[in-house]
């Protein structure tokens, strides 16, 4: 491959957009559709054909120009490049009506994510199970963090409290963290943060809801 030609790294929205087009080829596969064309999949996932085809240069696979892709072949292209199902080992902070709801998801949508423990620091929850998933004492985090080398952490802890979880987990080697708090956490290099406040989302979905004149296409 010539320097002209070397791809950039993955940016965290590129990484998102060859996981939409996973989903659209299992919808595809489920509906025994067998080869889609990039400007099927770029009007299944919204994004544009060119895009589509930008993303797919990444994954090593190449479609016919008659025929399209492969659906299967295609999905197991895009799983490759994103590392395909591995039993990645996570954590949980805050076993709250957030946290209980979020266990439940990743127990039945993510089975490959192996939840190593969840903490609170509720004593009438600590000891207990939710989902499947031990609670312990956040006193135990560097414990179990450590012991047990947890890659991913989620938060789901209060807003005042997630910067400090936050750098208690980048100091213990935890490299990607999903924040469902309202409040943005910094980390340090080397560590990924995905924030997602579902109040601001309600809001701008709340926003649009009634004024549907500004809603682009």
């Amino acid at each position: 491959m010539s320097r002209s030609t070397v791809l950039r790294p993955m940016t965290p929205r590129a990484v998102g957009r060859l996981a939409t087009y996973r989903r659209v080829l299992a919808g595809l596969a489920a509906d025994g559709v067998a080869a889609v064309h990039s400007q099927d999949i770029a009007g299944l996932s919204g994004m544009t054909p060119s895009l589509v085809r930008q993303d797919l240069m990444r994954v090593g696979y190449r479609g016919n120009p008659q025929h399209g892709y492969d659906v299967r072949r295609l999905d197991a292209a895009i799983a490759a490049t994103l590392g395909g199902p591995r039993a990645d080992r996570a954590v949980l902070l805050g076993v709250g009506n957030l946290g209980r709801a979020i266990l439940q998801y990743f127990r039945t949508a993510h089975p490959q994510l192996q939840m190593v423990a969840a903490f609170e620091t509720d004593v009438d929850l600590v000891t207990t199970r939710c989902h499947g998933v031990p609670v312990r004492h956040l006193l135990d985090l560097e414990e179990i963090v450590g012991g047990e080398q947890v890659r991913i952490a989620i938060l789901a802890v209060p807003a005042r409290e997630a910067q400090a979880a936050a750098d208690r987990l980048a100091a213990l080697g935890v490299r990607s963290i999903l924040n469902f708090t309202s409040t943005t956490v910094r980390v340090p290099e080397g560590t990924y943060v995905e924030n997602h406040d579902i109040g601001l989302a309600l809001e701008r979905v709340a926003y649009f809801a009634h004024r549907p004149e500004e809603v682009r296409a």
